[in-house]
């Protein structure tokens, strides 16, 4: 009976130990494992023994409850970079669950684990308003703190409407981030480095390191196109505004400016329509220079033209410089309404020409294709349309090449033979 009694108390003292709560709180498991090992080894009844297991019991339906509403622990498996977008556990329920914890007679570890961790949500709530109320500040807050605090709210892992307010400005600080990174590495259009700078003005955070930058590359294009405006005033209206263009590069001293900016606008990373436009302008220019010199002044006298001693451009020359013009003007029908208003200066007339030539070619093909020096295969003519014929391409301000040679040549043998 004395053994039987020193068994029980050893076992009472033990139940006691597990009990022991040095503020980490009580661990179940171990609880159950000693209750169970007393229930096959001691010899006597304990009366404490059915109110630790009636506790026991509370507690652990506490606990069960308490894993089936959460889904992740206190220690979550999100990288510290990750965002949290949506959360299916609350602090309000997880407030609730703690509460209930407090009045069970054990205090389980699991409740103190829980009790910290809304302890940490209380703080990041705190640091959340904080910031929150001082967004509006002088020194606002830079992205690496808001990273921070992601990662803070990663780990506590608990939806409150702090969270979702703080994710919403790290989403969209990121989002600019990444575009304001893309607009450093490459050429971006003037109206969206506008809109990049204005939205990087209004978050509630300090950026001023990329945001600078790109101050910087706005502040050039709008200097580039003021000097612009200077010698070409601005208008709402694209194709008054290339009319206007085209006058100033007919003007020596505004040409020269013109041209020396361009280079200058080239260098600056920044798509600007204004630009684009004026290079427009430019290569029109270029392009009504180089057909002007093949354009011969009496051109509306056809009559006249075989009198005339000008160097004749050659068909394929002309046809890829008509080819040119047609790219031209593809390129103003993406920027200018009235684009079938905008035409060049010496296209119509350099036109005029070609068909002139390409008409000559298709009526006399009889006469220019084929091999004459075959007898099958000779076409004759009389001298008279032969003088015709040559008469009609002397007034072509053109130089047809080989057909010309051929029916020249032609004329030449023929008037020769009649000669001897």
């Amino acid at each position: 009976i004395i053994d039987a009694i020193e068994i029980g108390r050893d076992c009472s003292a033990k139940i006691l130990q597990s009990l022991k709560d040095e503020g980490e709180g009580i661990e179940l498991d171990s609880v159950r494992k000693t209750v169970e090992e007393i229930d096959e080894s001691c010899p006597v009844g304990l009366p404490e023994m059915d109110a630790v297991k009636n506790q026991l019991y509370e507690a652990s339906m506490w606990e069960e409850k308490l894993e089936n509403n959460i889904d992740r622990g206190a220690d979550s498996d999100l990288s510290d970079g990750d965002v949290l977008l949506e959360k299916k556990l609350t602090l309000e329920k997880v407030e609730r669950l703690a509460s209930k914890g407090r009045n069970l007679t054990f205090r389980p570890r699991s409740l103190v684990r829980l009790e910290k961790r809304v302890e940490r949500a209380h703080i990041l709530r705190r640091r959340i308003n904080v910031w929150n109320e001082a967004q509006n500040q002088e020194n606002p807050q830079n992205m690496k703190f808001i990273s921070s605090m992601i990662k803070e709210a990663n780990r506590v892992d608990l939806m409150f409407p702090e969270v979702l307010t703080l994710t919403g400005v790290h989403k969209k600080a990121e989002e600019w981030m990444e575009r304001a990174s893309i607009a450093l590495r490459t050429k971006m259009s003037l109206t969206e480095l506008e809109s990049l700078v204005s939205t990087g003005d209004n978050l509630p955070l300090n950026v001023s390191d990329v945001l600078e930058k790109l101050k910087g590359r706005l502040d050039q294009a709008r200097e580039w196109i003021r000097r612009v405006e200077e010698i070409v005033p601005k208008s709402d209206d694209v194709f008054a505004w290339l009319k206007e263009v085209r006058l100033a590069l007919n003007d020596g001293q505004k040409s020269a400016h013109l041209l020396s900016l361009m280079p200058e606008g080239a260098r600056i990373p920044v798509h600007m329509e204004c630009m684009k436009l004026l290079q427009i302008e430019i290569d029109a220019r270029n392009w009504t220079i180089k057909a002007k010199s093949w354009i011969p002044d009496n051109l509306n006298s056809p009559e006249e033209n075989d009198k005339s001693s000008f160097k004749r451009g050659k068909i394929d020359d002309v046809g890829d410089h008509l080819e040119r013009a047609s790219s031209l003007h593809d390129r103003i029908r993406f920027k200018c309404k009235n684009q079938d208003d905008w035409v060049l200066d010496g296209e119509d007339d350099l036109t005029k020409m070609y068909e002139m030539a390409e008409s000559w070619l298709e009526k006399y093909d009889e006469y220019i294709s084929g091999d004459n020096r075959r007898k099958d295969s000779r076409i004759r003519v009389s001298m008279s349309k032969l003088h015709a014929i040559i008469s009609e391409l002397n007034r072509i301000p053109l130089n047809l090449g080989n057909p010309s040679v051929k029916i020249n040549r032609i004329y030449s043998q023929a008037e020769e033979w009649m000669m001897n």
